[in-house]
């Protein structure tokens, strides 16, 4: 009788293999390993074919975590890339005003400052009468550019209404100075107040001294004298030789 062949001994990777899960998966007991729907399983002899083995569920369990995983990570650098182009746009933002001064110099845009007023360009523009003591009297800016126009008046009476024989009168300056700004047309003001001469016809100073009555003023402002007379057509009555006046400010 012939001898029977020997049953070949199962090979050590498939006696190797895990034991069976939960899942009630059938182990492979030695028959042949191969790829199966892109898994590597045994076909079992006697079982029917494609009985996978507990190795390609585990194999598919860790791809499906393996993209979970991968899939998290995606969206995190998403978001993170995200976050860093809005910190760039609010950084880019913040940094385009300031860099505008610098392009418009560079480009030659800025404007140039305001000259301080010449005599030459400002017109007296009268004398507004504050009750007894007291006048406002007004500058305007005839061109032909701005300028600007900053300090104290300096005051005279005219006598006879000849400028050359007027009566220069100390100026108490009242109030800080402030720079004015007049565009071509454009007013400045200030306020002088004097002792007011008292009583009927010419008058008599409080102090006693002799009042003195000019029809016009001198008002000295930016080099300029400018001669001006009150707006009600009578005259400037002072007592004593000081007056009070503010420094220029733009029109009311």
């Amino acid at each position: 009788m012939p001898s029977r062949p020997a049953h070949p001994k199962p090979s050590p990777a498939a006696t190797d293999l895990p034991p069976p899960s939960d899942s009630g998966a059938v182990p492979c007991r030695a028959v042949s390993c191969r790829a199966v729907s892109g898994a590597v399983g045994c076909v079992v002899s006697g079982w029917g074919e494609a009985h996978r083995h507990t190795v390609a569920a585990r194999y598919v369990q860790r791809s499906v975590m393996s993209d979970t995983v991968n899939g998290s990570v995606a969206r995190r650098r998403v978001r993170t890339a995200l976050a860093a182009g809005a910190v760039a746009a609010a950084l880019l933002a913040a940094a385009v005003p300031a860099a505008a001064p610098a392009t418009a110099r560079s480009a030659g845009l800025v404007a140039a400052p305001v000259p301080a007023c010449r005599g030459g360009q400002l017109v007296p523009g009268g004398a507004e009468r504050l009750g007894a003591d007291a006048v406002r009297v007004t500058v305007v800016n005839e061109g032909p550019t701005a300028c600007v126009l900053r300090g104290h008046p300096t005051v005279a009476l005219a006598g006879q209404g000849s400028p050359g024989s007027a009566r220069a009168l100390a100026v108490v300056r009242e109030g800080g100075v402030r720079s004015v700004v007049l565009p071509v047309g454009g007013v400045a003001q200030t306020r002088i107040a004097f002792a007011p001469v008292l009583g009927e016809a010419d008058g008599y100073c409080a102090s006693g001294i002799e009042p003195f009555a000019a029809p016009s003023m001198v008002v000295g402002v930016a080099g300029a004298r400018l001669q001006v007379a009150p707006d009600d057509g009578g005259n400037f009555a002072v007592c004593g030789t000081v007056v009070r006046a503010t420094a220029f400010r733009p029109a009311s």
